[in-house]
């Protein structure tokens, strides 16, 4: 069997265009209108290799390390990337601990203070 649907007074009210209407417009002002950002026709996007690309975006000019032009994937050559010298920093760390550990190693040793024997009396 199929269900009725009653029709009751507060359901025809909700279902009329004026009611529609109404909730829409206070939804409408709930939401933040938001201003568009600046679109730039030509953004000239940067590479760290010299390689200029020019691109529309909501930033004037784009700095990036890495492009097509110069990352191995699209090259085909093999590229170290050494970012903010960490290879040196751990080069340096190693030297440091290494310096650290002969120095210790050549320390002379603590003398061990001798215990008195403790002699039980019967």
């Amino acid at each position: 069997m199929a269900k009725k649907i009653v029709k009751t007074k507060k359901n025809l009210v909700k279902a009329t265009p004026q009611f529609n209407a109404k909730m829409s417009a206070a939804a409408d002002k709930k939401q933040k209108v938001l201003e568009k950002p600046v679109y730039f026709e030509e953004t000239i996007i940067k590479c760290a290799c010299g390689a200029e690309h020019k691109v529309g975006s909501t930033r004037k000019d784009i700095k990036v390390e890495i492009c097509s032009a110069c990352h191995p994937f699209f090259t085909g050559n093999q590229k170290f990337i050494d970012t903010a010298g960490q290879v040196d920093k751990f080069t340096a760390r190693m030297k440091k601990f290494e310096a650290f550990k002969a120095k210790k190693l050549t320390k002379k040793p603590v003398k061990a203070v001798a215990k008195k024997a403790v002699v039980k009396k019967n």
